[in-house]
């Protein structure tokens, strides 16, 4: 006689499968598997979780090409084309979200391509200002900034700084740091993403977008010229000359008209160099050096008013401000989003806690 046993069974929901991906390193129940690991910044040696789905930035642009389709074809014949240009941004739109809702690219060219996007996108909607300037009936409205010049400072500091201070070196640090303007916007942003701080990747993304939107919606409804094509190129004479000659060269090719007040080069300078004081201290005191000689530049050169580089610096004070909390907004609005934003909508700033 056999004697009777008892056998208690614990069922694991889900059987086998279920075992073996709980068992499977890195991985959490209720994670999306697209996910490297439960966290949102990934292991070693791995940029980005790579999650499908829209990011903070994301929205930002979907929210910028709609304000601006919505204003072409509110305007309508303010600008050539208005209707192809409208309909761009709206198929734009379309592939982002497009995008945000298929799988995350394997590849890791692709990869980078989807996470930098949005940086690049700066040099296509800056070329659009050509035509979006003209939507306000196409007035410039440099007579009146050239009154708050007056006002302000009593003489014109973009046509007489280079003879009052007519030295050389100075020339070529301030139209070097003007042209450093090219690189900022991705400094603070390649070294998180090369550090895999993808959080802090992610804000400085959006922080510098948000900068350029701000300035671009005032350039659409404020266009101003400014004094480089008010007045004319400079005569610069003995101050010429290595970044001098090239700083002038992409100006005369790549300008956009209408698009000094406020100067976007010192605020989108001034949102990055906040920001790094908060996300990386290293590259706070690296952007030192240059943020405030461009700002200065900028005026030094003849390429904005005096008054554009002080609204620019307004402008970058306050997105800098204001950024953190408009990501960890749209962050919190986002399905499945693991961004982990430092400071959330409606929360205090940190008064420290910078990291290099």
């Amino acid at each position: 006689m056999v004697p009777e046993r008892r056998v208690d069974l614990k069922v694991i929901p889900g059987g086998a499968a279920a075992a073996s991906r709980a068992a499977r390193p890195g991985h959490e129940p209720g994670v999306p598997r697209r996910l490297y690991g439960p966290h949102a910044d990934p292991p070693a040696g791995v940029v980005g979780p790579y999650e499908a789905g829209l990011r903070p930035v994301d929205l930002l642009i979907l929210l910028y090409l709609g304000v601006t389709a919505c204003l072409m074809v509110a305007v309508q014949g303010g600008v050539r084309a208005w209707g192809a240009l409208a309909l761009a941004h709206l198929v734009a739109g379309a592939l982002i979200l497009r995008v945000g809702a298929s799988d995350p690219p394997r590849q890791p060219v692709l990869r980078f391509v989807r996470d930098f996007y949005p940086l690049a996108l700066m040099a296509v909607f800056y070329g659009e200002y050509t035509w979006l300037t003209h939507l306000s009936s196409g007035v410039m409205h440099d007579a009146r900034v050239l009154s708050w010049e007056q006002t302000l400072f009593g003489f014109q500091p973009s046509q007489e700084l280079h003879r009052m201070w007519p030295w050389p070196w100075l020339s070529q640090y301030l139209h070097a740091a003007y042209f450093s303007y090219y690189l900022i916007p991705l400094s603070l942003c390649v070294f998180l993403y090369a550090r895999g701080r993808w959080s802090a990747f992610q804000e400085a993304v959006s922080t510098t977008m948000l900068a350029f939107f701000v300035c671009g919606l005032l350039f659409i409804a404020y266009p101003v010229a400014g004094p480089y094509h008010h007045f004319g190129r400079p005569d610069l004479g003995a101050l010429g000359g290595g970044f001098v000659a090239l700083t002038h060269a992409v100006i005369d090719r790549g300008s956009s008209v209408g698009t000094a007040f406020p100067s976007s080069h010192t605020a989108i300078a001034v949102a990055v160099w906040l920001s790094a004081l908060r996300l990386s201290r290293g590259m706070f005191l690296v952007l030192t050096v240059v943020v405030p000689a461009l700002a200065l530049g900028t005026v030094y050169g003849g390429f904005h008013y005096g008054v554009d580089s002080l609204a620019g610096v307004a402008v970058g004070v306050a997105v800098a401000l204001a950024a953190p909390r408009i990501h960890g907004f749209f962050a919190q609005r986002l399905p499945r989003t693991r961004h982990r934003p430092s400071v959330t909508f409606g929360t205090p700033l940190p008064k420290t806690g910078g990291r290099a």
